[in-house]
Formats: C-alpha cells, sequence, structure tokens
C-alpha cells in the first residue's frame, strides 16, 4: 500500500468516526438536558432519532470494509442492511405523495416537541433524499471489486455521488453559518445542523474510499501542475466563503460593528492570503519547470553530442557502414561504402539492400535480417554490386 492510499484511508476512518460520533449525540439529545448536542442552538431542529440511527448504519458499513473486501456473506448481510436503510429514507420520501406513514416511523418514533411550529424528532425530506443519494453510493462502492470490468465506471458513479452528499451538506450548513436556516418558517420539516454536518463527513468518507483515481479526487491528487493549483486554490476559496458568512453573521447579530469597515478589513486579509497563495505555488511550480527545463536542455545536448560522435565515427571508418530498417531501407551509409559502390550518400538512401545485392535474392536478404533480428547479430560473405555494373566481394557483419 502506497502512501498516498493510506492517506485516503485515514480520510475515510476520521470522516467515517466525525458522522457516527455526531449521530451518537444526536441520539444523546433526546436524554433530559442534553438537546444541544443534536440541534447545536434551542432554535434549531435537533437531529431525529431515524436520521441518527440511518447515520450510523450507513458509517458501519463503510468500517466494516474499510481494512479489506468484504467476504460475500458478510457483503450480501450489508448491502441487505443499506438497502433497507435505502429503501427506509425512500418511503419517508414518498410519504407526503400518497398521504400517510410508510415506514411507520411516526408512529415507533413519535414527535416529542415543536420548535415553533416544527415537529421535533421526525426526518426532513431532503435528509431522506441525501440519505438515498449516499446509500446508492455505498452499494456501488462495495460492488466496485466484485465486477473488475465495471470498476471503474462505478467507482467514479459512487465518487460523483459521495460529492452530492457533501455538496449538500455544506449548502445546508453554510444557510445556518449566514444565519438563514433552510426550510425554516414553512410547511416541510428542515435538515437539522448536525445532519447537514454528518451528512458533510459521510460525503467526504465516500469520496476518499473511492481511491485517488476516481473522479473528482483525480483531479487534486498526483504531481501534476494542475493538482497543485487545484489542492492550493480550492481550500482558499472554501475558506473564503466560509470567513464571509461568519463575517456576515457577526454584522447582522452587532448593529454596533460598521459593515463597510468589516468588508474592507475582509477584502483586505483575503488578497493578503491570495497573494501568499499564489507566491508559494508560483515559486514551487517554477521550480519545477525551470528543473524540468534544465534536464531537458541537458538532455538534448548529450543527444546532440551522441549525434556527432555516431557521424564521426562513420565518417572516418575505413569499413563500410551502413544503418537500415527491418525492411532492409537504407537509413544511413557512410564515406567508405560510398567509395566501394560508387554511388553517393543520397543515392543509397533511396534504395534497399536487396537493390545492392549480386547473390542473394529480395527474400534471402529478408530472411537473413529476420535471423539477424532474432540471435542479436550475424556475419556472413555477400557479393555488392557497383553503380557501374561491376561486382565486388564484401563481408558483413550484422
Amino acid at each position: 500500500m502506497d502512501r498516498t492510499e493510506l492517506r485516503f484511508r485515514k480520510a475515510v476512518a476520521m470522516a467515517t468516526s466525525g458522522a457516527a460520533l455526531i449521530a451518537l449525540a444526536g441520539l444523546l439529545a433526546y436524554l433530559p438536558g442534553l438537546r444541544l448536542l443534536g440541534s447545536i442552538r434551542p432554535e434549531y431542529v435537533p437531529m431525529a432519532p431515524a436520521t441518527a440511527g440511518c447515520f450510523l448504519v450507513f458509517t458501519a458499513a463503510l468500517f466494516s470494509q474499510l481494512r479489506k473486501p468484504l467476504p460475500r456473506r458478510r457483503l450480501a448481510a450489508v448491502s441487505a442492511l443499506l438497502c433497507l436503510g435505502t429503501l427506509f429514507c425512500i418511503l419517508e420520501l414518498a410519504e407526503p405523495l400518497v398521504g400517510f406513514d410508510l415506514n411507520f416511523d411516526d408512529n415507533l418514533i413519535p414527535a416529542s416537541d415543536k420548535v415553533g411550529s416544527i415537529p421535533v424528532g421526525q426526518m426532513s425530506p431532503a435528509t431522506a433524499i441525501t440519505f438515498a443519494l449516499a446509500g446508492l453510493g455505498l452499494l456501488l462502492l462495495f460492488y466496485r471489486d466484485r465486477s473488475p470490468r465495471y470498476a471503474r465506471g462505478l467507482a467514479t458513479w459512487a465518487a460523483s455521488l459521495g460529492t452530492c452528499t457533501t455538496l449538500i451538506g455544506a449548502t445546508v450548513l453554510l444557510a445556518y453559518l449566514y444565519g438563514t436556516p433552510f426550510m425554516y418558517g414553512g410547511g416541510t420539516i428542515p435538515m437539522a445542523a448536525t445532519t447537514a454536518l454528518a451528512f458533510l463527513f459521510l460525503g467526504v468518507a465516500l469520496v476518499a474510499a473511492t481511491g485517488p483515481g476516481s473522479f473528482p479526487m483525480c483531479r487534486v491528487t498526483g504531481g501534476s501542475t494542475s493538482a497543485l493549483l487545484s489542492r492550493a486554490f480550492l481550500p482558499l476559496v472554501l475558506a473564503s466563503i466560509v470567513f464571509q458568512s461568519i463575517l456576515s453573521r457577526m454584522v447582522s447579530a452587532s448593529p454596533a460593528l460598521n459593515e463597510a469597515l468589516i468588508l474592507a478589513a475582509q477584502v483586505v486579509v483575503m488578497a493578503v492570503i491570495t497573494a501568499w497563495v499564489v507566491e508559494r505555488v508560483a515559486s514551487s511550480t517554477g521550480g519545477d519547470i525551470d528543473e524540468m527545463s534544465g534536464k531537458l536542455r541537458e538532455a538534448l545536448k548529450e543527444k546532440q553530442e551522441s549525434e556527432e560522435h555516431h557521424r564521426a565515427i562513420l565518417r572516418t571508418a575505413m569499413d563500410g557502414i551502413w544503418l537500415v530498417d527491418t525492411q532492409g531501407r537504407l537509413l544511413e551509409a557512410n564515406d567508405a561504402y560510398c567509395r566501394m559502390s560508387g554511388y553517393s550518400a543520397r543515392e543509397l538512401l533511396a534504395m534497399k539492400i536487396s537493390d545492392l545485392e549480386s547473390v542473394q535474392t529480395a527474400a534471402g536478404t529478408a530472411a537473413r535480417i529476420d535471423n539477424a533480428m532474432r540471435r542479436g547479430e550475424d556475419r556472413f560473405e555477400s557479393r555488392h554490386r557497383r553503380k557501374d555494373g561491376t561486382v565486388f566481394d564484401v563481408e558483413i557483419a550484422i
């Protein structure tokens, strides 16, 4: 296992643990005095018990295949559990359409309280949709190793669904950071802040579990310039968004703060950070490019010196020397052979060995070339025809 794969496995373990811990906190929130564990703030809805249970099922499934592929029976059992969890969420999503409780969660876990007009303890439709996406992604991930022919495609789809899960969680979480929680004040149950955070962890774990070769991880891993730039600027963009949301929340919460001054300070801070990141990336990338350019110039110089040395040997050799391809076409001939044959170098480069042979046929010459290629060498005597039609004896060493 290489270092990159090991880092990805650690990322899966950490992100999965984060989602599982948030789910456990969501369950503990229904104990007296622990409400904030599941909601962060009193005016926010807490994570529903069914939501916490689904998170525990999904994270346990991810943990089960973290070390090595599951045996067939265990894979079937885990897949069945994932299918049941995904089906539970799909039925929850379909309840508003049919008008009654399809998965019986309203009866098993009745609403215990309200936040405003919102019942506490019921799964949000947005949560059900996100669980359905994540569950499908996990199933595709599990069966990737069982289908080598479609492994790459399954990994890409699993990573794409994991990316959707991450984006949904991040979007809802940013809404909370901006102070305008998603779907509050309407007739639909909103996704809890802790649920959005757990989805963020679960989505990251699912994407990382597909490995560095799947999309979108292949865009940010490796030593290419594009990956280096992505790793540098994507965190910068995300940090600027979060930073701006926190400042906006501070300004709205405290009228004493000067909004224009805060925004100006934000622009200055982000400009300084961006300039620092650009300078670091430019320095690193420029150094790599300069190093590669130096190596390329050195390689070209060595190649040129080698070619000049080769040509010098050809020119000064007393024996006739050719360079031919596998079809017997002359690619190069030295001055000694030009004097022997009476042909100019230009005339010889338009000929084949069989055109010079006076003893062997074209088929015999081809057989000689094949024999030399198999053995790596050959030596034999023959006779060649000069330009004036006369014949001379040659001893050929290949």
